[in-house]
């Protein structure tokens, strides 16, 4: 066969952020592990794991965390501080009214 009746060699099936986020929520809603879901996709797994990690760090840098804080059975008398040390070296300082 000479290449003018060659079929051309297929594209590689890329897909948006939009695209992949659908995928995900699909994927959360199945009850299938990555492999099997996406078999059933025809996904590749190792595009899958990389979009689910963005996905998943996107999140967390997005996140809001809440406190709560813990139950004691009568609140503190008097002062208190509550200092926690966060990543970086930085630091998070909160006291009652002195």
């Amino acid at each position: 066969m000479d290449s003018a009746t060659t079929p051309p060699k297929s594209k590689l099936n890329r897909r948006s952020a939009k695209q992949w986020r659908a995928i995900l929520r699909r994927f959360d809603k199945s009850d299938l592990n990555p492999a099997d879901f996406c078999r059933q996709q025809k996904l590749s797994l190792p595009a899958f794991h990389r979009w689910r990690r963005k996905q998943l760090a996107e999140t967390n840098a997005a996140g809001f965390v809440e406190l709560q804080p813990p139950t004691v059975p009568s609140p503190p008398k008097g002062p208190w501080i509550l200092e926690l040390d966060l990543p970086g070296g930085g630091r998070l300082r909160i006291q009652s009214g002195l």
